[in-house]
C-alpha cells in the first residue's frame, strides 16, 4: 500500500471518530491535534552519547552549520530545527514565556545564545531556517545521553522515553562511536517502545564518525563497514557507517577547496600521509606538497579534512 493512500485513509478514519465521538470534547481535540501532524514533516531525532557528532549530521543533512558542534549552553538543550522561509530562532522559557532571538552568523556558522537564559529554564528551542529537506523533516538535536550532567542526560530521555505523554518524535537516528553499555541500555529501551504511543515508529543506527576507524588510515570504507557490523552485533541491530563531518564538506566544499584537494591528490602516498600527521608537518613551509603554506592553512579552517591521516578526502 502506498504512503499516500494509507495517509488518506488515515485521514477518513480520523475524520469518522471524530464525528461518533464529537460529544467527548477531549477526544476530539486529541483527534484534531492526530489530523494536524498527519500534515506536518516527519519528526526526526539525532541522538547518541556524547560527542557522536549529532549535530554535525544535522549540519551534513541541511547542508548548512545551523547546529552548534561546540560545548554551549545551547548544545545542553533539546532544539527543534524546522522549515521557515527566514531564519528565526524561537526560545521558550519560564513557564511558557516565548522570546525571540537575535539571528547571526559566526564565520557562516548560525550563533546560538540563548541570551542569559540558563539551560535548566529552557522549555523549547526551536530554529526556523529555509531548508528543502526540513520541508520533509523536522530534525531534533539532541544533547548526549553519556553526559556528565544528570539533567543534561533527562532532557533527551524526557524526549525519547516520556512516561506520562506521547512521544513526540516520529522516528530516532542513534549515533554511537561503539556501542558501550549506556548505548545498549537505551537502544533497548526505545525498541520495546516502537511502535507504541510512548515511542518513535523505527530507530536507524548509525557508527559515526566512521572515518576515525584505524586512525582514518584505511583507504576505503571496509573498515568501517566491518565495525558498523561487529557493532550491530553486540546491539543486535544493523549499524549504518556514516562521517557527519566529510558529508558536511563534501556539501560546502567551494570550488578553490576542491581545485586544492584535486592537487593533494596527486602527491605520491608516502609524502601525503606523512604530512597528514599533524597539522604543523601539514603546513610546514618546506614540503613538496605542491600547494602554498597559505592554501594548506585555508583548507584546514573549515576543516574539510581530517588531518589525523584520513584519505577519505
Amino acid at each position: 500500500m502506498s504512503v499516500t493512500r494509507l495517509g488518506s485513509q488515515t485521514r477518513q478514519l480520523i475524520d469518522a471518530a471524530r464525528h461518533e465521538l464529537r460529544s467527548d470534547p477531549a477526544s476530539v481535540e486529541e483527534l484534531r491535534h492526530s489530523a494536524a501532524r498527519l500534515e506536518e514533516p516527519l519528526r526526526v531525532a539525532l541522538t547518541g552519547t556524547l560527542k557522536a557528532g549529532k549535530s554535525t549530521l544535522l549540519n551534513a543533512l541541511v547542508g548548512e552549520e545551523i547546529a552548534p558542534t561546540d560545548a554551549t549552553e545551547c548544545t545542553r538543550v533539546v532544539t527543534w530545527f524546522e522549515q521557515s522561509a527566514t531564519p528565526r530562532i524561537d526560545l521558550t522559557h519560564d513557564s511558557g514565556r516565548r522570546t525571540r532571538l537575535a539571528v547571526h552568523r559566526d564565520e557562516g556558522r548560525l550563533a546560538l545564545d540563548l541570551g542569559g537564559v540558563t539551560a535548566d529554564r529552557v522549555e523549547k528551542l526551536q530554529v526556523g531556517w529555509p531548508s528543502p529537506l526540513l520541508g520533509e523533516f523536522t530534525l531534533v538535536d539532541t544533547p548526549g545521553t553519556s553526559s556528565n550532567s544528570r539533567d543534561v542526560s533527562a532532557r533527551t530521555r524526557a524526549l525519547l522515553l516520556p512516561e506520562d505523554r506521547p512521544c513526540d518524535v516520529d522516528a530516532v537516528v542513534y549515533l554511537t562511536r561503539g556501542t558501550d553499555g549506556a548505548d545498549v541500555r537505551l537502544l533497548d529501551q526505545l525498541q520495546t517502545r516502537v511502535g507504541t504511543a510512548a515511542g518513535p515508529l523505527g530507530i536507524v543506527g548509525v557508527l559515526s564518525r566512521a572515518d576515525e576507524v584505524k586512525g582514518g588510515r584505511e583507504r576505503n570504507l571496509d573498515a568501517a563497514r566491518a565495525a558498523a557490523d561487529d557493532a550491530g552485533r553486540r546491539v543486535e541491530r544493523s549499524l549504518l557507517p556514516v562521517s557527519g563531518l566529510l558529508a558536511l564538506r563534501g556539501r560546502t566544499l567551494r570550488q578553490a577547496e576542491f581545485d586544492d584537494l584535486a592537487v593533494l591528490a596527486t602527491v605520491p602516498d608516502g609524502t601525503l600521509e606523512a604530512a597528514l600527521r599533524s597539522v604543523t608537518r601539514f603546513t610546514a613551509e618546506d614540503t613538496e606538497l605542491l600547494l602554498s603554506t597559505g592554501q594548506r592553512r585555508e583548507l584546514l579552517e573549515p576543516s574539510v579534512c581530517s588531518v589525523s591521516g584520513s584519505r577519505s578526502c
